[in-house]
């Protein structure tokens, strides 16, 4: 008999079971399915973890080999103490940049002593700036090769018909100019 009821009690408790079972089935398949993207998302977090850390261990042994090199906190100032002292002499870099074309200029406009005096702060520039400053250098030549049109232009002036206090301030400037 307690067989019986004992096995009774379970067929019950079975079909009880399979009706909640019944019942919440759409729960337990969103519980498989929230535990699947559960899954897919902390092995996406462990891969990116994993490239976290090689990224990391790139980014130490840069700036380990950057503490090494020239970019120490010294060569760094060092740069910004150059930069600096470039910039504060902006518009005097400019100025020596344009005596090429101011001299130009003043070929153009017949402008002799003008051109004459750019020339011989060329000159000057050469005498003072003996350690081959290219930026310097490459001014100086290009004032050079102006030179030689103003040379031109004053021979092809002479050719001309010209008044003699004319011809007495191109003579003038061809004697400077040599």
């Amino acid at each position: 008999d307690e067989r019986l009821v004992a096995k009774a009690a379970l067929d019950a408790a079975e079909e009880r079971l399979q009706s909640l079972c019944a019942e919440f089935a759409g729960t337990f398949v969103s519980v498989e399915r929230r535990g699947a993207a559960l899954e897919a998302a902390l092995k996406d977090l462990l891969a990116t973890v994993k490239t976290l850390e090689t990224q990391v261990a790139t980014a130490q042994q840069a700036l380990e080999q950057e503490e090494e090199s020239e970019s120490s906190l010294a060569a760094l100032s060092e740069k910004h103490r150059v930069r600096r002292r470039t910039l504060l002499q902006h518009s005097s870099l400019l100025e020596l940049l344009e005596l090429p074309s101011l001299m130009d200029a003043c070929v153009r406009s017949n402008l002799y002593e003008e051109a004459l005096s750019i020339a011989a702060f060329a000159n000057t520039l050469e005498r003072r700036h003996t350690e081959k400053n290219e930026v310097v250098l490459k001014v100086i030549a290009q004032v050079r090769s102006r030179q030689g049109d103003l040379r031109r232009h004053l021979l092809h002036c002479l050719k001309n018909q010209v008044t003699m206090p004319e011809c007495l301030e191109i003579v003038t400037a061809l004697r400077r100019l040599n």
